[in-house]
């Protein structure tokens, strides 16, 4: 389970990818080791991570990794992620996308991305309500189908069987090539609510511009959090 807190972010929770070699996060610990609460976590390059390293060492025992791009290309996966970065960058979206309507908050009410995005610049964006809101869950596939189109997740993550059919009947048709948008300033307070993602799949969060915080619950805490919100997908811990 997540929480997030976001200065420009992209997508959603568990792992991270950065496109920049992160420098906040020193590497703690060496591949599958147990992941101590608490503690840095590792970071790994995806140049040369094999996909059996990725699943035994972080997905099978439920590890929380940084992984970064290093210097060497890693396939259509770099090309496509690079070309992510180009377009979905604030000063791109701003000037190619800036007429759009966008929702805020996940809600009804809209707002030109240009105006959004000029309250996240502005020189007092502390006085700006703009500035405070979240631009969030946006999928890609509706609002920039022919980037989704191009997109690839790294192979060292495996197949990805929402593509398959045959693996994952009847889930609805936006999960198939799954990526959200996600952007706000400093002033906000991220995510509304701690919460496990609805599909219960692994998740990869990439960063594109600016930082981000997670808080993370191992499963093992399940026992102290109790489901909240309106419809329970949210979590409160237990006092």
């Amino acid at each position: 389970m997540a929480s997030d807190s976001d200065d420009d972010d992209l997508f959603g929770p568990m792992g991270a990818f950065s496109t920049a070699q992160p420098v906040l996060l020193p590497e703690a610990f060496r591949a599958g080791e147990s992941y101590v609460p608490g503690e840095p976590l590792c970071r790994v390059a995806l140049d040369g991570l094999s996909m059996q390293r990725f699943r035994e060492s972080f997905l099978r025992p439920r590890v929380p990794v940084v992984l970064f791009q290093g210097e060497k290309a890693f396939g259509n996966a770099c090309d496509s992620l690079r070309l992510a970065q180009e377009t979905l960058c604030t000063a791109a979206l701003a000037q190619g996308f800036g007429h759009l309507q966008v929702p805020l908050d996940a809600g009804d009410a809209r707002v030109r991305l240009s105006t959004f995005l000029e309250a996240l610049a502005g020189p007092k964006e502390e006085e700006a309500p703009l500035s405070r809101r979240y631009l969030r869950n946006l999928h890609l596939s509706e609002w920039f189908p022919e980037l989704a189109r191009q997109l690839r997740l790294p192979t060292a993550f495996g197949p990805n069987f929402l593509h398959n059919e045959a693996r994952t009947p009847g889930v609805p048709e936006a999960w198939r090539n799954w990526f959200e948008l996600f952007i706000c300033g400093a002033n906000n307070d991220g995510f509304p609510f701690f919460h496990q993602d609805t599909c219960h799949v692994h998740a990869v969060a990439m960063q594109l511009q600016g930082r981000k915080r997670f808080l993370l619950a191992e499963p093992s805490a399940s026992d102290f959090l109790v489901p909240g919100g309106r419809d329970g997908l949210g979590s409160t811990s237990k006092s």
